[in-house]
């Protein structure tokens, strides 16, 4: 992967939020990256780069993510992300829909723009939304993806310590090394220490208990998207088993498992994904 240039802007949003927006150009209709949780929008730039012959890319960084700030208030559900979402496409696009490519909560967050402003999105490729079914009694502080994200180590000496030790293991190793290195460059910031994470473990955390706030599963029928949901192999209790169930909600879904992928297949498989991604989405070959 070569380095691609962007234009970075700062967008308000609610809960006085800062948003940063990287527009990196190309020909054809506009295209915006939704980000997965933990992650930042330059972690995709490998997909990014397969774009950019196709659509005008837009990548951005969600609240608490990247180099966008957190909220003022302490985050219970992610009806704020969709809502960031919604101002990133209304300032790139103001009047005409653009297509999305999402992943994971960034998927999430697509389908809720969806409901709350049909305008704002023409299609959507979804990697592994997560709109599970609800499940009764669930103590979202119990699972292991919240406990894990609390733990997470944040500080490193430099950016070489980190890149170890997140290729050494799962689940960042299955990422190429281009993604890897765009995770913990641009996701990463300076102190006295060596590097920290810019989305730190606890706001994670809360992202990952928020996940179960809001019941998008039940209101999937009424939300007239036309997208594509991928997924890859799947794995009991994990995002890509209920994928296909989510694609048979929605009205408008059509549904690709990719059986050689995990739910890192948009890290570990860029340039598969974006060329799917883009004959689905429209964009000129």
């Amino acid at each position: 992967m070569s380095v691609l240039a962007a234009r970075t802007s700062i967008i308000e949003g609610s809960d006085g939020v800062t948003l940063a927006v990287y527009d990196f150009g190309g020909a054809g209709d506009t295209l915006v990256v939704s980000h997965a949780t933990g992650f930042h929008g330059r972690c995709y730039l490998d997909m990014i780069g397969s774009f950019l012959e196709r659509f005008r890319v837009i990548t951005f960084d969600y609240r608490g993510h990247g180099s966008s700030s957190e909220p003022n208030t302490r985050l219970r559900d992610w009806s704020g992300f969709a809502d960031d979402l919604r101002r990133v496409c209304r300032h790139v696009s103001p009047d005409t829909p653009v297509r999305v490519f999402g992943h994971s909560m960034g998927a999430a967050a697509t389908v809720m723009l969806a409901e709350i402003d049909p305008g704002a999105v023409a299609n959507a490729v979804l990697f592994e939304p997560i709109t599970p079914p609800p499940l009764s009694g669930l103590d979202p502080e119990s699972l292991p993806i919240v406990m894990g994200a609390r733990r997470r180590r944040a500080v490193f000496p430099d950016v070489a310590s980190a890149i170890d030790n997140y290729g050494s293991k799962p689940p960042l190793s299955v990422m190429t090394p281009s993604t890897l290195r765009a995770y913990v460059e641009f996701g990463t910031r300076p102190t006295d220490e060596g590097v920290e994470l810019r989305c730190r473990p606890d706001f994670e955390g809360d992202v990952f208990v928020g996940a179960h706030a809001l019941d998008v599963w039940s209101r999937l029928e009424g939300i007239p998207l036309p997208c594509l949901v991928l997924a890859g192999a799947d794995e009991e209790a994990q995002p890509s088993s209920f994928a296909g169930p989510v694609a048979d909600r929605l009205p408008h879904a059509q549904f690709r498992r990719l059986e050689h992928q995990t739910h890192f297949g948009p890290f570990s498989h860029p340039d598969e994904v974006a060329d799917i991604a883009a004959e689905y989405l429209g964009g000129a070959p």
